[in-house]
């Protein structure tokens, strides 16, 4: 018997068929469907040594039969799935914006505004030399811009 507290490794399906290339299975969208195989208009459960089969289209049934038969296989599934939604998260919140000047000079105005900057702060040498070194070739806007 397997420790509880180990991570359930998710089995290899017993039912290997070949998928139907006409069907419309290709497309579906539910996650439960990665747990079944489509073959000619029924589902086999990829887990059940019964190889049990469905042909109702309703994902209910499909759910249904995986709770019941393979809860922890669909326990597993759910935390791999969180997790792969949580990567993505995170790399979607951490993409950088391409630069434009546009973005440039609205976050110049809103640094200058909440740092009670003098509007020629743009005009000093050295904070031209920052800016064209972080990016050459940059228009720096004048005071009288900003």
């Amino acid at each position: 018997m397997t420790n509880s507290s180990s991570p359930i490794p998710v089995p290899t399906p017993i039912v290997e068929l070949e998928e139907d290339t006409n069907s419309s299975s290709s497309s579906k969208r539910s996650l439960v469907y990665q747990f079944f195989t489509y073959k000619s208009s029924r589902y086999y459960c990829n887990y059940c040594p019964s190889k049990n089969n469905f042909s109702d289209k309703s994902t209910s049934t499909l759910w249904r039969h995986v709770n019941n038969h393979h809860p922890k296989i669909v326990a597993e599934t759910q935390k791999q799935e969180e997790k792969i939604s949580e990567m993505d998260k995170f790399v979607i919140s951490n993409q950088k914006e391409n630069f434009s000047q546009k973005g440039y000079r609205k976050r110049l105005i809103r640094w200058v505004v909440n740092n009670n900057q003098p509007f020629n702060v743009t005009e000093n040498s050295e904070f031209q030399d920052m800016m064209t070194f972080i990016r050459p070739g940059m228009y720096i806007p004048s005071a009288d811009t900003v």
